[in-house]
């Protein structure tokens, strides 16, 4: 792992995908980043209705469980805030997978 720098690599490689992630999910409507993506975590705030179609379509990831709020608030009834977490083994496709599933319209 620490061979040739694979942890370095593989670690630049999720925090590209990261903020990929954040880029292509925030240009939704009614979308909307928590925090920065400054690593391989995407704290997003999803309208309950596209969190439903994703979970549908086999999205899976947990909804945020910390105290944490983002400083613009979340309207519970209607939002729910989720963290995404990218890796070093995942492909770039996955991430477009999502973006283009997340795209789609009702």
């Amino acid at each position: 792992y620490l061979d040739n720098d694979l942890w370095l690599r593989t670690a630049r490689h999720a925090n590209r995908l990261a903020a990929q992630l954040g880029a292509g999910l925030e240009t939704l409507s009614g979308v909307r980043l928590a925090w920065p993506v400054e690593a391989n975590e995407v704290s997003v705030i999803l309208p309950r209705d596209l969190d439903a179609r994703l979970r549908a379509a086999g999205a899976r990831y947990h909804g945020w469980q910390g105290r944490a709020r983002p400083e613009g608030g979340i309207d519970d009834a209607r939002e729910v805030l989720v963290r995404l977490v990218t890796s070093g083994a995942m492909e770039e496709s996955a991430v477009t997978r999502l973006i283009e599933a997340a795209a789609q319209t009702p």
